[in-house]
């Protein structure tokens, strides 16, 4: 579940070291190839935080997911897991959707709020002892503009894959996550040494990598989800002799009361995932006001933590996973004790 989790991170983790070990080499002539690189990584700043944080609020969907569908395992109702699957689609092809557009019209202007007005300043040393400031704001504004628009365009995908991660991780199939993981790095990988270090593409190769290896993942998940849903069509199909109830679509929008249950549980882990992101947002912004180089490491600080704290996700996502099983099979225990007793009061 840890290696599930981390790929996200990961992905963002590969962009910031190869950038940085390899994007001053693509420079035009005349610059500094040091220069250059600190400009490509701080540029990954805000727009890795812009795509990650935009991924990352759309978590509740995932955690509702994994709830919603647990418990219907755990009731054994196939019914239920039917529908959950097709509508928790349905809301994450929309919410992805939107991402896109968010970040293809609005993003120049979060961007640069995320940047602030002294975050792409930094001082050079000229060739006799004199310190100047030089502002790359158009330079960094640029580039982080560019990457986070590569990146989105696969966003209605990547966040179906994050739901079908949680419905698959329910169904207890833990190998096709994994594997999802290896290819996205396999290909993240490969692709950014070659679009950044051999092609000299600098961040936009790195968010290209980065869009190829989440699209394949990512496809390669809802492709098995999607089969495991007619499956259990089938099954259910079979077993009711009733085809209205089984004729839900892969994809598809909940009616209002469908919608209303899952707000009710998505609602205040909406919440939990905004708090959260508008903390990461304001270290960046602060890191920001102290210059191009602190806007630079704080990229790479942040990449690191991102690394880490998905050990606390992956317990998250397990914990999620087994309780409600766990409560029905107590429920059910209560429940026929509490039978035995009525049909039996003398033995009590």
């Amino acid at each position: 579940t840890f290696l599930i989790w981390v790929s996200e991170p990961l992905l963002s983790l590969v962009d910031s070291a190869t950038v940085g070990r390899f994007a001053g080499r693509s420079t035009a002539a005349g610059s500094s190839s040091d220069l250059a690189s600190v400009v490509q990584l701080a540029a990954l700043g805000p727009a890795v935080v812009l795509c990650d944080s935009s991924i990352y609020l759309t978590l509740f969907i995932a955690m509702a997911t994994t709830n919603k569908l647990a418990t219907a395992f755990a009731k054994e109702d196939k019914a239920e897991q039917i529908e959950t699957i097709s509508h928790v689609m349905g809301v994450s092809l929309a919410v992805g959707s939107l991402l896109l557009l968010f970040v293809m019209l609005r993003g120049e202007g979060l961007l640069a709020s995320i940047l602030g007005p002294d975050g792409a300043k930094i001082a050079t040393t000229g060739a006799w002892g004199a310190t100047r400031q030089v502002d790359k704001t158009s330079e960094v504004l640029s580039e982080a503009l560019g990457y986070s628009r590569i990146r989105s365009l696969v966003s209605p995908l990547a966040v179906m894959g994050l739901t079908a991660q949680s419905a698959l991780l329910c169904a207890g199939d833990t190998r096709t996550p994994a594997l999802a993981v290896l290819l996205a790095s396999a290909i993240n990988c490969a692709l950014d040494y070659l679009l950044v270090a051999k092609f000299g593409l600098g961040v936009r190769g790195a968010a290209a990598a980065t869009a190829v290896a989440s699209a394949s993942a990512n496809s390669f998940l809802v492709r098995k989800l999607y089969l495991m849903f007619n499956s259990w069509k089938s099954s259910f199909r079979s077993s009711v002799g009733n085809k209205d109830d089984a004729e839900y679509k892969f994809v598809t929008f909940p009616d209002r009361k469908s919608f209303l249950s899952l707000l009710k549980l998505a609602g205040p882990l909406f919440g939990v995932m905004a708090a959260k992101i508008f903390g990461y947002n304001s270290l960046t912004v602060r890191a920001g006001s102290f210059g191009l180089v602190a806007l630079a490491c704080q990229n790479i600080l942040m990449r690191i933590f991102f690394f880490f704290a998905t050990v606390g996700d992956a317990l998250n996502q397990a914990s999620q996973t087994f309780l409600p099983g766990l409560l029905v099979i107590k429920d059910r225990g209560v429940t026929e004790t509490h039978v035995t007793a009525v049909e039996n009061p003398a033995r009590t």
